[in-house]
């Protein structure tokens, strides 16, 4: 479902090696699906949510991603 190469076949420099890699169009319909499934799931979940909720729970989420980044 993941067709690629890599940038730098000899891998002489492991820091200057990149893979590109694109999904098949199979590969493409299953993340898709499986996307749409969970905005579903997503949306019900958070439904009793109020706006300023939903807004104080998306600033609390950009803090533990930005956590992870440093």
């Amino acid at each position: 479902m993941v067709s690629g190469n890599a940038l730098n076949p000899t891998r002489t420099k492991l820091s200057a090696t990149r893979i590109s890699a694109r999904l098949t169009a199979r590969g493409d319909a299953v993340i898709r699906k499986a996307f749409e499934v969970n905005v579903s799931r997503f949306r019900a979940v958070f439904a009793f949510l109020s706006s300023s909720e939903l807004t104080r729970l998306m600033a609390l989420l950009h803090r533990v991603r930005e956590a992870f980044d440093a």
